[in-house]
């Protein structure tokens, strides 16, 4: 989880540090306001990827926030709704048929960024999959759990001892740094080509909700109820962007860890928030995480976005 949040202000040019603070922040108040009922963690939504990338080549960074915090707004709006006519109604609209390839699509648009990323290196790419991959298959007991730990481990390991590691940023960073906060700005047409971005992520916050709540074996849509979860959610965005950040989503990663471990509540999110904010005051981790191989094939796409056919034929389609 903490590899995806970052990825986003990878991709984006958002700030790392803020990222993380914001992920934090959002997970906070997303368990206040549910009551600390639902496990999830809240990382950077990769659904918004493509509209930032293309408001921000036209307009600048800072319109590109505040159409992620009026999608925030339609996350409360929605949850008035449901506070009215009641969440039975609405999450017909929301079966798993329509759920389900709304989650794995927005997993399958990364495929080019793991492919581009590979391409740098592909022996560290195979052996670090090759890795994951027997991990996740043999693997024993808690082993089995960390399958991806082990290969980042593994893979980095590896990376450092061939020389593929570049420690120089690191070093010359300070220790302590305070977040790069920026604050929105907003136009009609960054919030009409941002904002409608929600109706997916709406859908996505819901299948998570369900899919958590089988998980710990509780009915999560009636208690705290899906108003709530959205609201938690739909704040978390708004302050998120607000301030710099990415919008926030509910990591459907925390489900699969959930479901191998005994620790079902929300209590080890507070760990996991302390863990984000902490990490969010060291410049190093910011270092540590820009590089440019990750983002010679976004800076590609990102001037592709100029041209109003390929976001036409690619990114609407």
């Amino acid at each position: 989880m903490f590899r995806a949040t970052v990825l986003v202000p990878i991709i984006t040019g958002l700030d790392i540090s803020v990222a993380l603070f914001m992920a934090g922040l959002g997970t906070l108040i997303f368990h206040l306001i549910t009551k600390g009922k639902v496990p999830a963690f809240l990382g950077s939504s990769f659904a918004y990827i493509a509209p930032i990338l293309l408001v921000a080549s036209t307009s600048g960074m800072a319109y590109a926030q505040g159409g992620i915090v009026v999608a925030g707004l339609i996350y409360i709006a929605l949850s008035l709704l449901i506070n009215i006519y009641g969440a039975e109604k609405i999450i017909k609209f929301f079966p798993p048929v329509v759920t389900g390839p709304i989650i794995i699509v927005i997993g399958l648009k990364l495929a080019p960024v793991a492919i581009d990323m590979a391409s740098k290196n592909w022996i560290l790419a195979v052996v670090t999959f090759s890795i994951v991959t027997i991990v996740s298959v043999f693997g024993k007991g808690f082993i089995k759990v960390i399958p991806v730990i082990i290969g980042l481990i593994c893979g980095c390991i590896l990376a450092v001892s061939t020389g593929n590691v570049d420690f120089s940023a690191i070093k010359e960073a300070a220790f302590v740094g305070i977040q790069n906060f920026t604050l929105a700005k907003f136009t009609v047409e960054s919030i009409l080509i941002v904002a409608p971005v929600a109706i997916a992520t709406m859908v996505e916050h819901v299948g998570d909700v369900v899919a958590i709540g089988a998980t710990v074996e509780k009915d999560l849509l009636k208690d705290p109820g899906l108003s709530r979860t959205l609201i938690g959610d739909g704040i978390a965005t708004s302050i998120s962007a607000m301030f710099g950040g990415p919008a926030n989503t509910t990591y459907s990663e925390k489900h699969w860890s959930a479901s191998t471990h005994t620790c079902l509540g929300s209590e080890n999110n507070a760990d996991s928030c302390s863990f984000c904010h902490w990490i969010g005051f060291q410049p190093e981790i910011r270092c540590s995480n820009q590089h440019d191989s990750y983002s010679g094939y976004w800076r590609n796409f990102n001037n592709s976005l100029r041209d109003d056919s390929f976001y036409r034929n690619k990114v609407i389609d």
